[in-house]
C-alpha cells in the first residue's frame, strides 16, 4: 500500500458507513437451452430484462433473410409447377378437340 493512499482522522462517535466494491456473477435459478436449426437476428423484443413471463408468451421476433428468400423461392417454384400443370391440361384439351374435329 502506498503512503499517499492512507487517510488518518480523529476517532469520534457517529454513523459509520462503509461499502465494498466487488464483482459478482448472477445465475438464473432455471435456464433452458434453445436449439435452433437456422440462425438469424432479433427483429423485435417483446419483454425487458427482469420481466416476469408467462408460459407461451412471445419473447422476441426473429428474422432470417435467407429463410425468407428460400420461402419465396419455393413459393415461386410451386406457382410455376401449377402453371405448367394448367398448361399441360390446356394442351391436352386442345389436342382432344383437334382429334374430335378430324373428318373420318
Amino acid at each position: 500500500m502506498n503512503r499517499n493512499e492512507i487517510v488518518i482522522n480523529k476517532v469520534e462517535n457517529g454513523y459509520f458507513e462503509d461499502f465494498i466494491t466487488f464483482q459478482a456473477k448472477a445465475e438464473p435459478i432455471n435456464s433452458i437451452l434453445l436449439n435452433v436449426t437456422e440462425g438469424g437476428s432479433i427483429k423485435e423484443i417483446f419483454i425487458a430484462n427482469g420481466d416476469f413471463v408467462q408460459k407461451g408468451q412471445s419473447l422476441a421476433r426473429l428474422y432470417n433473410p435467407n429463410s425468407e428468400l428460400n420461402y419465396v423461392t419455393q413459393e415461386t417454384s410451386i406457382i410455376e409447377q401449377i402453371n405448367n400443370l394448367d398448361k399441360a391440361r390446356l394442351d391436352l384439351r386442345n389436342q382432344e378437340t383437334r382429334i374430335g374435329k378430324r373428318p373420318d
